[in-house]
């Protein structure tokens, strides 16, 4: 594991709950962070990505650093040859993301995108019903993340980044945009501040055109405080020919149609490490890693290859153009 900040004790947490996989190594730009983490489950602390390679023989690395340094810190493990796990997103521009992404495909290195949102449990089911036609074809969705969770208490940096709330959950949510709906043709987005301590923007929305869904509306904000908060749960609400799907809060997952109303609670797995202000965030973070190795192995596919995960950053970037421009932009 790269990197011993905010993320790394849950990343080291999911990894010990799959069979045969063991964290070997940790290292961090300070050396006492990486002890620290690496203290959690037994493993040692390296100076380099070199020494770890060399001592600890590792099979995968795993970038867990912020995403400014994702692109330098994948090209001082490119050359070691081992398949690479980086976190979302990819990179800080779409630029850096195809860049690391070519020089994998040029090497032969496999990367992946640690992109844990569209393994949440609800979702997961909500994709299931949307697979089984149960409202028969979506016409028109929502997707909701409104929060006034302190983020920046956990996370300062992102107080200072430029790109905010587009880059940072708006890359969670066009992955599991596309994840649900497929690919999408078009992007209109406008963004805004609220917050006036930070440097990027907080609230944004976004309308997208998907293959599978004629219009989706996505809804983003960090600014405003609301009755009934459910950081960091997600919110859907799906029209389809047949009927309506509803992801509400408390995991309630909601069919109507003209026959009948289903109510269903999709609660996210409890592990005893789970910190309860992330749990459904936490507990994703376990079936990713999962699907992540099973990937690796040649078992199964992900969604996750960096190819993959740059039509994502490519939503992101489409976003932020519209909301400077004004205007729609094509995919």
């Amino acid at each position: 594991m790269i990197g011993a900040g905010f993320w790394a004790p849950t990343q080291i947490s999911g990894w010990q709950e799959i069979p045969g996989v063991t964290v070997v190594g940790v290292i961090d730009r300070e050396f006492s962070r990486a002890r620290k983490v690496s203290s959690l489950v037994g493993s040692v602390a390296y100076e380099s990505i070199a020494e770890m390679v060399e001592k600890g023989k590792p099979d995968v690395l795993d970038i867990v650093t912020s995403p400014g340094s994702h692109l330098g810190v994948f090209q001082e493990s490119l050359p070691f040859g081992l398949p690479i796990i980086c976190q979302k997103p990819l990179a800080d521009s779409f630029t850096e993301a195809r860049e690391m992404v070519m020089l994998a495909e040029k090497a032969g290195v496999p990367l992946l995108v640690n992109e844990n949102w569209r393994y949440q449990a609800p979702i997961q089911a909500l994709a299931k019903s949307l697979e089984e036609g149960v409202i028969g074809q979506v016409k028109r969705a929502r997707i909701q993340f409104s929060t006034s969770f302190p983020v920046f208490e956990n996370q300062p940096f992102l107080a200072a980044i430029e790109r905010f709330i587009l880059a940072d959950v708006g890359s969670h949510l066009f992955d599991t945009a596309r994840f649900l709906f497929g690919e999408a043709t078009e992007v209109y987005a406008r963004v805004g501040k609220i917050n006036p301590m930070i440097s990027g923007e907080d609230i944004a929305t976004v309308i997208l055109k998907m293959t599978r869904c004629d219009w989706l509306t996505v809804e983003l904000s960090y600014g405003c405080p609301w009755r009934g908060e459910a950081f960091p749960q997600t919110f859907f609400f799906v029209e389809g020919s047949l009927g309506i799907l509803e992801l509400k809060k408390d995991y309630r997952l909601i069919t109507t149609t003209k026959k009948r109303r289903s109510e269903t609670v999709v609660a996210p797995h409890l592990y005893d490490w789970v910190n309860p202000d992330y749990l459904v965030v936490h507990s994703s973070i376990v079936a990713c890693q999962e699907a992540l190795v099973a990937d690796l192995r040649g078992e199964g596919r992900s969604g996750l290859r960096g190819s993959e995960n740059l039509r994502s950053m490519a939503l992101v970037e489409a976003a932020y153009e519209s909301a400077q421009t004004g205007k729609p932009v094509l995919v």
